[in-house]
């Protein structure tokens, strides 16, 4: 019976351990979204008006995922592209490492109601190699 209780206890700490880190790899995924886009999309990703787009069911958000990882590195300001409507550039997010990046991309992607597929790091590795 000891064994057995024993035994129970180590799955269900093994199952505590497991929820945690999963905490604390989706606070990390948001703390680095606060720190490096929190300021201009906002806390609850809704932007500001006429200056930075919301990120609230946002096309370029859900959509390509190639497309949003070129666009987050490069940024938009020597962009030809950019959309008018938006009073300021995003810079380009070229310093962060594949990790950072598919963490921030995958949290906006499935916060603020988007419901869309992860971004990886092996994702964000490809557009790196087809950039070089």
């Amino acid at each position: 019976m000891f064994l057995k209780n024993v035994k129970i206890m180590s799955t269900l700490v093994g199952g505590a351990l497991f929820l945690s880190n999963q905490l604390v790899a989706q606070e990390t995924a948001k703390e680095l979204y606060d720190e490096n886009c929190g300021t201009c999309h906002q806390a609850d990703g809704g932007g500001v008006p006429f200056q930075q787009p919301e990120l609230i069911d946002s096309i370029k958000v859900l959509g390509d995922k190639k497309e949003l990882i070129k666009f987050v590195m490069e940024g938009t300001v020597n962009s030809p592209n950019m959309d008018s409507e938006w009073g300021n550039v995003m810079p380009a997010f070229d310093y962060l490492d594949s990790v950072e990046m598919s963490k921030i991309l995958t949290y906006i992607r499935t916060s603020f109601g988007n419901n869309a597929s992860p971004i990886t790091e092996q994702d964000v590795e490809d557009v790196l190699k087809e950039q070089s």
